[in-house]
């Protein structure tokens, strides 16, 4: 009897992981992807300008989390007079870590996208299909507020799940 409760248990909680993951999308082009690894990809839009973010999430209650995990390329700095080269961690211009020249990493600095550049809300109360944003001081995030497109408009703030 006691192992069927735990089996309903950990079923339960493995089918409110799954029912979560899929795509989320905002009014201000935030999209969020959980998906099924418990890794999720961040990205942000606007006209020329956009933003990526990867990590790790997990569900606690009615209660997303988000953990922020940053991707580095090895930069490498040679000093023409002694040629001593010296390696550093920059932040990656895409998911794969790879070693860079200086050149390489100035011309990251002219592009209009990048990692980290605008980054998600780390807390989400889960709600009939909607990411609701959990404020630093734990409230929610509920009022709309004024769209920079059209000052005379005014968005949700939430994320809605998408249908697959």
């Amino acid at each position: 009897m006691k192992l069927k409760y735990l089996i309903l248990l950990f079923s339960s909680i493995c089918f409110s992981q799954n029912k979560s993951i899929g795509i989320y999308k905002d009014a201000f082009g935030n999209k969020l992807e959980l998906l099924e690894n418990n890794n999720f990809k961040h990205t942000w839009r606007f006209d020329l300008a956009a933003s990526w973010t990867i990590g790790k999430w997990k569900i606690s209650n009615d209660t997303l989390k988000l953990e922020i995990v940053k991707v580095f390329d090895t930069l490498t700095v040679i000093d023409k007079k002694t040629n001593f080269i010296k390696d550093s961690l920059v932040l990656a211009s895409d998911e794969n870590p790879k070693r860079i020249t200086e050149t390489q990493n100035a011309i990251k600095s002219l592009l209009s996208g990048g990692q980290n550049r605008s980054l998600p809300n780390l807390l989400f109360l889960i709600k009939n299909n909607k990411l609701i944003i959990i404020k630093e001081n734990g409230k929610l995030e509920t009022e709309k507020i004024t769209c920079f497109w059209d000052t005379r408009k005014k968005a949700k703030t939430w994320y809605i799940k998408q249908d697959e």
